[in-house]
């Protein structure tokens, strides 16, 4: 429930004609991370590590970027869960509602299996134990902050106009 902006990015590369890679810099700063925890390094760090080598990220569209079919890609990756719905809403329906249309009509007509939409949280949106630690994301996200809930509460408003099930896990999570 936090990959709205991965949709809108990704998206965008796709159309712009570059090539779908990872960004070395997280792979490299998350690889840091789980082998020398006690050096605390950011991605930004490793983006000018790789830069000077030479070796640049060229598929990341620049923060706040204008998609030309889409329009702007907000510049905050975790837009959905650290903004109130009313300033969300458009970006989570352009990006990933309209992505899941998607699936559903695949998985239909052309798979002809069912399509279920099942939402789980990430361990900052029903946890603050669980979400403590150092990691390339954390500062990124209020850990059970005022709108981490926001994308649960979009989908129950429109739950009954999808024309697929949803399976809204927080429940079993926090009582977990």
């Amino acid at each position: 429930m936090t990959d709205f902006h991965d949709d809108l990015h990704y998206a965008h590369v796709l159309r712009s004609g570059n090539q779908m890679e990872t960004s070395k810099a997280a792979l490299l700063q998350e690889f840091w991370a789980q082998n020398l925890p006690q050096l605390d390094i950011g991605v930004a760090d490793f983006e000018a590590i790789l830069d000077l080598a030479r070796f640049v990220d060229r598929d990341r569209a620049p923060a706040g970027d204008t998609d030309p079919e889409t329009g702007a890609i907000p510049e905050d990756r975790f837009f959905a869960t650290n903004m109130p719905l009313d300033r969300t809403r458009s970006d989570i329906e352009r990006g990933t509602v309209r992505y899941l249309r998607e699936l559903h009509e695949h998985s239909v007509t052309e798979l002809r299996c069912p399509f279920v939409l099942v939402l789980y949280p990430r361990a900052y949106q029903y946890s603050s134990k669980e979400s403590r630690g150092n990691h390339w994301e954390s500062g990124n996200y209020d850990p059970l902050g005022p709108y981490v809930l926001e994308p649960f509460r979009y989908f129950a408003e429109v739950q009954a106009s999808l024309p697929y099930p949803l399976v809204d896990l927080m429940d079993a999570f926090v009582t977990a």
